[in-house]
Protein backbone atom coordinates (compact mmCIF):
# COMPACT_ATOMS: atom_id res chain seq x y z
CA UNK A 1 0.00 0.00 0.00
CA UNK A 2 2.80 2.41 0.87
CA UNK A 3 4.45 1.68 -2.48
CA UNK A 4 1.27 2.44 -4.44
CA UNK A 5 0.55 5.60 -2.44
CA UNK A 6 4.03 6.87 -3.23
CA UNK A 7 3.60 6.14 -6.94
CA UNK A 8 0.15 7.76 -6.98
CA UNK A 9 1.51 10.87 -5.29
CA UNK A 10 4.18 11.18 -7.98
CA UNK A 11 1.60 10.67 -10.73
CA UNK A 12 -0.66 13.41 -9.33
CA UNK A 13 2.28 15.79 -9.00
CA UNK A 14 3.20 15.22 -12.66
CA UNK A 15 -0.42 15.63 -13.67
CA UNK A 16 -0.63 19.03 -11.96
CA UNK A 17 2.62 20.08 -13.62
CA UNK A 18 1.22 19.19 -17.04
CA UNK A 19 -1.99 21.10 -16.33
CA UNK A 20 -0.12 24.17 -15.12
CA UNK A 21 1.76 24.27 -18.41
CA UNK A 22 -1.50 25.69 -19.79
CA UNK A 23 -2.56 27.78 -16.82
CA UNK A 24 -5.28 29.79 -18.53
CA UNK A 25 -7.02 26.63 -19.74
CA UNK A 26 -6.64 25.10 -16.27
CA UNK A 27 -8.21 28.03 -14.44
CA UNK A 28 -10.98 28.45 -17.02
CA UNK A 29 -11.89 24.79 -16.49
CA UNK A 30 -11.97 25.26 -12.72
CA UNK A 31 -14.10 28.40 -13.02
CA UNK A 32 -16.46 26.62 -15.42
CA UNK A 33 -16.98 23.73 -13.02
CA UNK A 34 -17.51 26.09 -10.09
CA UNK A 35 -20.12 27.86 -12.20
CA UNK A 36 -21.87 24.53 -12.82
CA UNK A 37 -21.94 23.83 -9.08
CA UNK A 38 -23.31 27.31 -8.38
CA UNK A 39 -26.11 26.76 -10.89
CA UNK A 40 -27.10 23.59 -9.03
CA UNK A 41 -27.09 25.46 -5.72
CA UNK A 42 -29.13 28.27 -7.27
CA UNK A 43 -31.74 25.74 -8.40
CA UNK A 44 -31.85 24.40 -4.85
CA UNK A 45 -32.26 27.96 -3.52
CA UNK A 46 -35.21 28.57 -5.87
CA UNK A 47 -36.84 25.37 -4.62
CA UNK A 48 -36.53 26.54 -1.03
CA UNK A 49 -38.24 29.83 -1.81
CA UNK A 50 -41.54 27.98 -2.07
CA UNK A 51 -40.85 24.92 0.10
CA UNK A 52 -39.55 25.36 3.63
CA UNK A 53 -39.82 21.74 4.68
CA UNK A 54 -39.57 18.39 2.88
CA UNK A 55 -40.83 15.49 4.96
CA UNK A 56 -39.61 17.03 8.24
CA UNK A 57 -36.28 18.08 6.74
CA UNK A 58 -35.87 21.84 6.69
CA UNK A 59 -33.88 23.64 4.02
CA UNK A 60 -30.71 23.88 6.12
CA UNK A 61 -30.73 20.16 6.90
CA UNK A 62 -31.17 19.39 3.20
CA UNK A 63 -28.33 21.81 2.41
CA UNK A 64 -26.14 19.88 4.88
CA UNK A 65 -27.27 16.65 3.16
CA UNK A 66 -26.36 18.13 -0.23
CA UNK A 67 -22.92 19.18 1.00
CA UNK A 68 -22.23 15.78 2.55
CA UNK A 69 -23.17 14.09 -0.73
CA UNK A 70 -20.76 16.39 -2.57
CA UNK A 71 -17.95 15.36 -0.23
CA UNK A 72 -18.84 11.65 -0.53
CA UNK A 73 -18.68 11.73 -4.32
CA UNK A 74 -15.50 13.83 -4.46
CA UNK A 75 -12.96 10.92 -4.51
CA UNK A 76 -14.78 9.33 -7.45
CA UNK A 77 -14.86 12.66 -9.27
CA UNK A 78 -11.13 13.19 -8.76
CA UNK A 79 -9.76 9.67 -9.19
CA UNK A 80 -12.22 7.62 -11.26
CA UNK A 81 -12.80 9.85 -14.27
CA UNK A 82 -10.97 7.38 -16.48
CA UNK A 83 -13.87 4.93 -16.02
CA UNK A 84 -15.68 6.78 -18.80
CA UNK A 85 -12.96 5.68 -21.24
CA UNK A 86 -12.89 1.97 -20.39
CA UNK A 87 -15.30 1.04 -23.20
CA UNK A 88 -13.14 2.86 -25.75
CA UNK A 89 -10.02 1.03 -24.55
CA UNK A 90 -11.79 -2.34 -24.73
CA UNK A 91 -13.12 -1.74 -28.23
CA UNK A 92 -9.86 -0.40 -29.67
CA UNK A 93 -7.67 -3.01 -27.99
CA UNK A 94 -5.52 -0.44 -26.19
CA UNK A 95 -6.62 -1.95 -22.88
CA UNK A 96 -4.01 -4.66 -23.36
CA UNK A 97 -1.27 -2.26 -22.26
CA UNK A 98 -2.55 -2.50 -18.67
CA UNK A 99 -1.38 -6.11 -18.56
CA UNK A 100 2.20 -5.20 -19.48
CA UNK A 101 3.57 -3.43 -16.40
CA UNK A 102 4.35 -4.82 -12.93
CA UNK A 103 1.48 -2.86 -11.35
CA UNK A 104 -2.02 -3.75 -10.30
CA UNK A 105 -4.00 -3.27 -13.51
CA UNK A 106 -6.87 -1.39 -11.87
CA UNK A 107 -4.46 0.99 -10.15
CA UNK A 108 -2.59 1.52 -13.42
CA UNK A 109 -5.82 2.21 -15.33
CA UNK A 110 -7.36 4.60 -12.78
CA UNK A 111 -4.15 6.49 -12.06
CA UNK A 112 -3.81 7.63 -15.67
CA UNK A 113 -6.45 10.34 -15.17
CA UNK A 114 -6.84 12.74 -12.26
CA UNK A 115 -9.73 15.18 -12.73
CA UNK A 116 -8.57 18.40 -11.06
CA UNK A 117 -11.90 20.00 -11.97
CA UNK A 118 -13.33 17.97 -9.11
CA UNK A 119 -11.87 20.63 -6.81
CA UNK A 120 -14.99 22.67 -7.63
CA UNK A 121 -17.07 19.95 -5.95
CA UNK A 122 -14.92 20.29 -2.84
CA UNK A 123 -15.58 24.04 -2.77
CA UNK A 124 -19.31 23.46 -3.23
CA UNK A 125 -19.38 20.96 -0.36
CA UNK A 126 -17.52 23.30 1.99
CA UNK A 127 -19.91 26.17 1.22
CA UNK A 128 -23.00 24.01 1.76
CA UNK A 129 -21.82 22.50 5.05
CA UNK A 130 -20.60 25.86 6.41
CA UNK A 131 -23.81 27.73 5.59
CA UNK A 132 -26.00 24.89 6.86
CA UNK A 133 -24.18 24.61 10.21
CA UNK A 134 -24.44 28.37 10.75
CA UNK A 135 -28.23 28.13 10.46
CA UNK A 136 -28.77 24.93 12.40
CA UNK A 137 -28.71 24.21 16.10
CA UNK A 138 -25.64 22.11 15.54
CA UNK A 139 -22.13 22.26 16.93
CA UNK A 140 -18.99 20.37 15.97
CA UNK A 141 -18.38 18.20 19.02
CA UNK A 142 -15.71 15.53 19.07
CA UNK A 143 -18.40 12.86 18.54
CA UNK A 144 -20.03 14.69 15.62
CA UNK A 145 -16.67 15.28 13.97
CA UNK A 146 -15.64 11.64 14.32
CA UNK A 147 -18.98 10.45 12.96
CA UNK A 148 -18.68 12.86 10.02
CA UNK A 149 -15.22 11.54 9.11
CA UNK A 150 -16.26 7.90 9.64
CA UNK A 151 -19.35 8.11 7.47
CA UNK A 152 -17.60 10.21 4.84
CA UNK A 153 -14.80 7.65 4.52
CA UNK A 154 -17.09 4.67 3.95
CA UNK A 155 -19.71 6.57 1.92
CA UNK A 156 -17.04 7.68 -0.55
CA UNK A 157 -16.15 4.02 -1.17
CA UNK A 158 -19.81 3.20 -1.79
CA UNK A 159 -20.22 5.72 -4.61
CA UNK A 160 -16.78 4.91 -6.04
CA UNK A 161 -17.71 1.23 -6.09
CA UNK A 162 -21.00 2.00 -7.83
CA UNK A 163 -19.12 3.86 -10.55
CA UNK A 164 -16.52 1.08 -10.89
CA UNK A 165 -19.22 -1.59 -11.16
CA UNK A 166 -20.94 0.41 -13.87
CA UNK A 167 -17.66 0.84 -15.72
CA UNK A 168 -16.64 -2.81 -15.33
CA UNK A 169 -19.83 -3.91 -17.06
CA UNK A 170 -17.93 -3.02 -20.25
CA UNK A 171 -16.03 -6.30 -19.98
CA UNK A 172 -19.31 -8.08 -20.70
CA UNK A 173 -21.31 -5.59 -22.80
CA UNK A 174 -18.34 -3.70 -24.36
CA UNK A 175 -19.95 -0.24 -24.25
CA UNK A 176 -20.35 0.61 -20.58
CA UNK A 177 -21.07 4.33 -20.99
CA UNK A 178 -24.89 3.94 -20.87
CA UNK A 179 -24.54 2.08 -17.55
CA UNK A 180 -22.15 4.73 -16.21
CA UNK A 181 -24.54 7.49 -17.31
CA UNK A 182 -27.38 5.73 -15.50
CA UNK A 183 -25.28 5.49 -12.32
CA UNK A 184 -24.24 9.12 -12.72
CA UNK A 185 -27.90 10.15 -12.91
CA UNK A 186 -28.83 7.99 -9.92
CA UNK A 187 -26.39 9.90 -7.74
CA UNK A 188 -28.68 12.95 -7.94
CA UNK A 189 -31.11 11.13 -5.65
CA UNK A 190 -28.46 11.13 -2.92
CA UNK A 191 -29.18 14.83 -2.40
CA UNK A 192 -32.68 14.20 -1.04
CA UNK A 193 -34.10 12.46 2.05
CA UNK A 194 -34.96 8.86 1.22
CA UNK A 195 -38.28 9.20 3.04
CA UNK A 196 -39.70 11.27 0.17
CA UNK A 197 -39.68 8.13 -1.98
CA UNK A 198 -42.03 5.17 -1.82
CA UNK A 199 -41.02 2.11 0.21
CA UNK A 200 -40.07 0.26 -2.98
CA UNK A 201 -37.67 2.98 -4.05
CA UNK A 202 -36.28 3.22 -0.52
CA UNK A 203 -35.35 -0.48 -0.70
CA UNK A 204 -33.87 0.04 -4.18
CA UNK A 205 -31.81 3.05 -3.05
CA UNK A 206 -30.54 1.19 0.03
CA UNK A 207 -29.68 -2.31 -1.18
CA UNK A 208 -29.47 -2.29 -4.99
CA UNK A 209 -28.36 1.19 -6.05
CA UNK A 210 -27.29 2.38 -2.59
CA UNK A 211 -27.46 6.14 -3.12
CA UNK A 212 -29.22 6.44 0.24
CA UNK A 213 -26.03 5.32 1.96
CA UNK A 214 -23.99 8.06 0.28
CA UNK A 215 -25.52 10.83 2.36
CA UNK A 216 -29.03 10.31 3.76
CA UNK A 217 -28.39 7.62 6.37
CA UNK A 218 -25.11 9.18 7.61
CA UNK A 219 -26.65 12.65 7.87
CA UNK A 220 -29.74 11.23 9.56
CA UNK A 221 -27.45 9.95 12.31
CA UNK A 222 -25.34 13.12 12.53
CA UNK A 223 -28.16 15.67 12.50
CA UNK A 224 -31.28 13.85 13.64
CA UNK A 225 -29.97 11.42 16.20
CA UNK A 226 -30.58 8.22 14.28
CA UNK A 227 -29.35 4.93 15.73
CA UNK A 228 -25.56 5.44 15.69
CA UNK A 229 -24.59 1.79 16.02
CA UNK A 230 -26.92 0.55 13.29
CA UNK A 231 -26.01 3.43 10.98
CA UNK A 232 -22.28 2.86 11.39
CA UNK A 233 -22.60 -0.89 10.85
CA UNK A 234 -24.85 -0.67 7.78
CA UNK A 235 -22.68 1.92 6.03
CA UNK A 236 -19.44 0.09 6.83
CA UNK A 237 -20.70 -3.36 5.78
CA UNK A 238 -22.22 -1.97 2.58
CA UNK A 239 -19.01 -0.12 1.78
CA UNK A 240 -16.85 -3.21 2.24
CA UNK A 241 -19.31 -5.40 0.29
CA UNK A 242 -19.64 -3.06 -2.69
CA UNK A 243 -15.91 -2.33 -2.78
CA UNK A 244 -15.15 -6.05 -2.79
CA UNK A 245 -17.76 -6.64 -5.48
CA UNK A 246 -16.33 -3.84 -7.64
CA UNK A 247 -12.79 -5.22 -7.37
CA UNK A 248 -13.96 -8.79 -8.00
CA UNK A 249 -15.79 -7.67 -11.14
CA UNK A 250 -12.56 -6.01 -12.34
CA UNK A 251 -10.55 -9.19 -11.71
CA UNK A 252 -13.12 -11.35 -13.48
CA UNK A 253 -13.41 -8.87 -16.34
CA UNK A 254 -9.68 -8.56 -16.97
CA UNK A 255 -9.33 -12.35 -16.81
CA UNK A 256 -11.86 -12.85 -19.61
CA UNK A 257 -10.77 -9.97 -21.86
CA UNK A 258 -8.87 -11.18 -24.92
CA UNK A 259 -8.38 -8.01 -26.95
CA UNK A 260 -9.86 -7.16 -30.32
CA UNK A 261 -8.35 -10.08 -32.20
CA UNK A 262 -6.61 -7.84 -34.71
Amino acid sequence: MKYYLKIYGLIIAQHFKSKMAYRVDFFISIIGMIGTQLVSLFALWILFQSIENIDNWNKWEILFLYGFAQFSMLPAQLCLDHCWQLGNHLQSGTFLKYYMRPLNSMFYFLSEVFDVKGISQLISGIICITVAVQNLEFSWTILNSLLFVYFLFFASFIYSSMLLLASNSGFWITSSNPVIQFTHKMRDYAHFPMTVFSSGFQILFTFVVPVGLIAYYPVNVILKGGDVGVGMLVVMVSSVAFTGLAYLSWVKGTARYEGTGS
